[in-house]
């Protein structure tokens, strides 16, 4: 495990981590939840732990 793939087990537990295919190109996703796909992008230097508590009402 990386340590990515650790910060993203801890902080973020519920989520699973995928490739997500687009026009052949792969795209790293946490996974979570149902309904269609809803794509997050953060701003630099960021990164995606940033939305971590954006999920929970």
């Amino acid at each position: 495990m990386n340590i990515s793939e650790a910060a993203d087990a801890k902080l973020l537990p519920e989520f699973k981590r995928q490739f997500v295919e687009v026009d052949g190109n792969k795209i790293l996703a946490l996974v979570d939840g149902s309904g269609p796909g809803l794509l997050m992008l953060h701003g630099d230097p960021q990164t995606h732990l940033c939305w971590r508590n954006s999920h929970r009402a």
